[in-house]
């Protein structure tokens, strides 16, 4: 039970950890990324940053190229371009100048200025006037699987600019760009990326951002790109949401100066074919756009913020484990709908979370973990359902007395049945197929015949009785068929396996019941008192001779309750030795009315002590005790009147040989006077152990007091002290030096002592050695020990029984009992039995009453020892 207990209790936390594991595994590999991602880019769509006032985008676009013509165009464009931004905050070229440029590019519209110049020097000098224009590097593998290398702009560009950045894209695993590596370069992170370049340069930083994003790391392998501080974008919006100028719109100064004024100019190529489209959560979008929105979040620090990987798995975990944990205490009618709104909670908060504390946790793993820990968890409640059934089921068909009839048990029925009289014949007989009459509890009746069938495992009997009382007959076979299992509504047709099984219980209940309710009934018709409690003393069962005895309505009160009807002293004892102490307790009570009820009380056992239950069965001994009272005063009366003439014979015998001489008593006549007196004192003991034995079987406790044992010994060793002599046996005593004192009657526990110790001497060789024994422990022990002929091992169940004599032999040792008064020959002087009388009934009755035991240990040859145990009492 213990063992079953663990693992219904370890089961919860077994399968909550399961779904813990799930949650903190699923995103340490990133096993829904497909699904977070998806959450992501919805989430990210709806959490925008808004259009920015202050960034424009002067984009290479199909009206500037049919204007300018065909992709390169000379690089002077671009210093005039820089000419016509001269109030911009910043601008911005997402445009490669990694080589010069070619000579087959011819310059436009030359001037003499010019001629000096060329088309790089032109656009390095524009730069250097502006004086807040960045140029972009790209970090580049060769060839495949070459080696990486930085692209940037030529020297005389790069010495111009304002300050470099990289232009890197960072696409995941899906191909979908949602943040930017703040900086990134080959064997150390130094290049920042164009964003954060020009939010240093317009000072849109503060402190801590400056020291933390210009952390570079240490250095690495130079072969190898290191990138650090991702940041997850908010996005303005989807594409075009940041305002768009033509390239020649802007050169041709058909856009105002003021509408460029203090902004920050991104220029790039926008153009299909020409620019580079990164695919975002928004779809296809220019990249100088998505340079332009890192720089809006950057400078509104607008990132989205997540935990590290690992802070992240441990999160999911616990909180997936705690959560089915939780689930898992619900009862079953709340587990869906609770698991549901735990789910749209979570949702909420990853929601809220995102929405409000811009940081992004991937709810999947914490979903997907819920999702498999409720089938789970069903499973396992339905398997417990299952086995608890099962098991109802299993234990309920196999009780006693709740069985599904036989064919045998029914026919040995029919025949006892028959055998009273209730029926002239009955018989049962198999049949093929269905018989082919009624079935049970259909019957058809033929003059006085009853004829039907039944099916029993697959099989089909025909059953047949013949009685004169059709109502009787019917009534009859209806009690031993009634627990057929093809009368039972057992949901065969059901589908469910549950519901089968559950329909089953059902059936095989009401049979459970129907004998539970005559065991009721039966045990209500009681005339003896049966009361049933808790370990905590609430009564739970009394039957209806409880309200004829003590009082109606008992049930659900306490047992102490019974005080107003038995001594209130008497029954707390009794209580607290049932309750308290776990014995079983016989002991005579006497109701408010006069009645003496025999109590008899013990605590019931379960395999769980929470479940242990008290029983009182009170007898009504009333009549019983009278009727012992009028046989006691009758053997009294007898035993006095036998006491009276055989004092007088004896006295007669005794005067008798004093007055003759003994000269003139012939020989004839001694042994006839032996025997005389010898009859006389055995009939005079005979009558006195009567009148001892009433009195111990009639023993009251209730007037029991202290006795000192050491007293009581030396008061029986005295009185024996003329038997030993007389039989050559030597006395001895052992004692211990501790006080002995229990409950009892002084002078009935000194002739229990006496008769041991009268029984040892008598059948003990002379010169041997009888031994008494005072010990105190748990108990008190007294033992009575000689080295007489000893006692067979088949005579010592019947010691104590009246009247038991056992008979030595040399061929075989028998037991034998007489009821009657006539002694055999063998009993007489002389003879060869160990005849016990009533000496030993007399000392078990007393010892019984005293609450002690005997033990008796004896071999044959060796001698004998009886040991008396009595309660112990302890004095303050």
């Amino acid at each position: 039970m213990i063992a079953s207990l663990s693992r219904r209790a370890s089961a919860p936390i077994a399968v909550s950890l399961l779904a813990g594991l799930l949650a903190a595994a699923g995103s340490w590999f990133n096993w829904f990324a497909a699904l977070d991602k998806a959450w992501y880019d919805l989430s990210i769509r709806n959490h925008t940053l808004g259009y920015p006032q202050d960034i424009v985008i002067v984009a290479i676009d199909e009206s500037s190229l049919d204007a300018l013509g065909a992709w390169p165009w000379d690089r002077s464009r671009h210093a005039r371009l820089l000419e016509r931004l001269p109030e911009a905050r910043a601008v911005v070229f997402d445009l490669l100048f990694a080589e010069p440029q070619s000579s087959a590019i011819k310059p436009v519209n030359p001037t003499p200025d010019s001629a000096a110049l060329s088309a790089d020097g032109t656009l390095a000098n524009a730069l250097r006037i502006h004086s807040k224009a960045l140029l972009p590097i790209f970090i580049e593998q060769q060839q495949y699987r070459g080696l990486m290398q930085e692209v940037l702009p030529i020297p005389e560009l790069a010495a111009a600019a304002a300050a470099l950045g990289h232009a890197h894209v960072e696409y995941e695993k899906d191909g979908i760009a949602r943040g930017i590596y703040l900086r990134m370069g080959l064997g150390k992170a130094y290049w920042p990326h164009l964003a954060l370049a020009l939010a240093d340069l317009n000072r849109d930083l503060s402190e801590d951002q400056r020291r933390t994003w210009g952390d570079v790391g240490s250095q690495g392998s130079p072969y190898q790109i290191y990138s650090a501080h991702f940041a997850r974008l908010r996005f303005a919006g989807p594409p075009r949401t940041i305002y768009r100028f033509s390239y020649i719109d802007v050169l041709s100064g058909r856009v105002p100066a003021a509408a460029l004024q203090d902004k920050v100019v991104y220029v790039g190529a926008t153009a299909t074919g020409l620019g580079d489209d990164v695919p975002t959560p928004f779809g296809a979008m220019p990249g100088v756009e998505l340079h332009a929105n890192a720089y809006h979040a950057l400078r509104s620090d607008a990132f989205i913020e997540t935990f590290s990987e690992k802070n992240t798995a441990l999160l999911q975990g616990l909180l997936a484990f705690f959560a089915s944990l939780l689930l898992s205490r619900l009862p079953p009618r709340t587990f869906l709908f609770a698991t549901i709104l735990m789910l749209l909670v979570y949702a909420a908060a990853v929601t809220a979370l995102f929405f409000i504390g811009s940081r992004w946790v991937a709810p999947t793993p914490f979903i997907a973990a819920l999702l498999f820990f409720y089938p789970l968890w069903s499973w396992r409640r339905i398997e417990i359902a299952m086995n608890f059934l099962r098991g109802e089921l299993a234990e309920l068909q196999g009780r006693p007395g709740e069985y599904a009839p036989n064919p045998e048990q029914l026919r040995e029925s029919l025949e006892t049945l028959v055998n009273l009289g209730l029926f002239r014949s009955a018989a049962i007989e198999a049949v093929p197929g269905d018989g082919g009459g009624a079935l049970w509890p259909a019957v058809d009746f033929a003059g006085n015949t009853l004829r039907s069938s039944f099916s029993l495992d697959e099989k089909f009997y025909a059953i047949r009785v013949e009685s004169d009382n059709h109502e009787d007959s019917v009534a009859t076979l209806n009690c031993l068929l009634e627990d057929l299992p093809g009368r039972r509504d057992t949901g065969d047709d059901s589908y469910e396996l549950v519901e089968k099984t559950i329909a089953e219980i059902y059936a095989t209940r009401k049979v459970v019941e129907r004998t539970r309710d005559r065991m009721n009934q039966s045990m209500a018709r009681l005339q003896d008192v049966v009361i049933v409690s808790d370990i905590a003393g609430r009564i739970i069962f009394v039957n209806d001779s409880g309200s004829i005895y003590f009082e109606p309505g008992l049930a659900g009160k306490s047992v102490l309750a019974l005080s107003g009807h038995i001594d209130k002293n008497i029954w707390q004892a009794i209580v607290r030795n049932v309750m308290v102490e776990g014995e079983q307790v016989y002991r005579e009570v006497e109701t408010g009315d006069g009645s003496l009820l025999l109590c008899q009380a013990a605590r019931l056992h379960e395999t769980e002590v929470s479940r242990d239950t008290l029983l009182f069965v009170f007898t009504d001994v009333t009549q019983l005790r009278a009727l012992e009272q009028g046989k006691n005063e009758a053997l009294a009366f007898l035993s006095h009147d036998m006491r009276s003439p055989l004092v007088s014979q004896l006295a007669l015998i005794e005067n008798y040989r004093r007055d003759q001489l003994p000269d003139t008593i012939q020989d004839a006549q001694a042994p006839l006077l032996d025997k005389l007196v010898f009859f006389a004192e055995r009939s005079l003991k005979y009558s006195e152990d009567f009148l001892q034995l009433a009195r111990a079987e009639n023993l009251d406790q209730e007037k029991f007091q202290l006795v000192d044992l050491h007293g009581v010994v030396d008061a029986a060793l005295a009185e024996v002290a003329g038997l030993a002599m007389q039989h050559g046996v030597r006395l001895e005593i052992v004692r211990t030096p501790e006080d002995c004192w229990a409950e009892g009657d002084a002078q009935l526990l000194e002739r229990t002592v006496s008769n041991l110790l009268s029984n040892a001497i008598q059948h003990s060789p002379r010169d041997q050695l009888v031994t008494v024994t005072l010990q105190a422990g748990d108990r008190l022990a007294i033992a009575v020990a000689d080295n007489g002929a000893g006692i067979d091992a088949e005579a010592l169940p019947h010691l104590f029984k009246p009247y038991f004599r056992a008979r030595r032999s040399s061929v075989s040792n028998s037991v034998e009992e007489t009821r009657g008064v006539t002694e055999p020959a063998d009993q007489q002087p002389g003879g060869h039995s160990r005849n016990y009388g009533l000496g030993l009934s007399f000392v078990h009755s007393v010892i019984e009453r005293h609450g002690g035991q005997i033990d008796v240990q004896s071999s044959i040859g060796k001698g004998t020892c009886i040991t008396l145990y009595l309660p112990k009492t302890e004095l303050d």
